[in-house]
């Protein structure tokens, strides 16, 4: 469950993906809800809302300082209670007066989106023969 900020339908979300212990990229994702706050479900077997299959919904993005150094401290603390996790991807979302929070931590099959930067598929490739 996560609280309602009002930023998301503006900016976005910013997801930092860390491959080992570095950040290989950074995503851009949009709004999935629409207006009236309503996600439209998409038609066919797979009930998930119809933005979540659009190809534009997240692409290659960058993160501010700020969000650099939350995505970081939030990495350095899951690796500190659980060791460094061959991957994780750090979502962060602006809160009501513009500062980063952290909105989801994904390290159990996240989407990492590895097309969205040039070597992010090598890169997971030699962490997982590294871990």
């Amino acid at each position: 469950m996560q609280p309602y900020l009002s930023a998301v339908e503006q900016l976005g979300e910013t997801s930092v993906v860390f491959i080992g212990n570095e950040i290989s990229h950074v995503l851009a994702k949009r709004a999935v809800l629409r207006s009236e706050g309503i996600a439209p479900v998409a038609e066919g077997e797979l009930r998930v809302a119809a933005a979540m299959l659009e190809d534009d919904l997240v692409v290659a993005g960058t993160a501010d300082p700020a969000q650099l150094s939350l995505a970081n401290a939030a990495h350095a603390e899951i690796a500190e209670r659980f060791g460094i996790p061959v991957y994780a991807r750090i979502d962060l979302v602006a809160d009501s007066v513009g500062e980063p929070v952290v909105s989801e931590i994904e390290v159990i099959e996240p989407s990492l989106y590895l097309s969205t930067a040039v070597g992010a598929s090598e890169r997971l490739a030699a962490a997982v023969r590294a871990s």
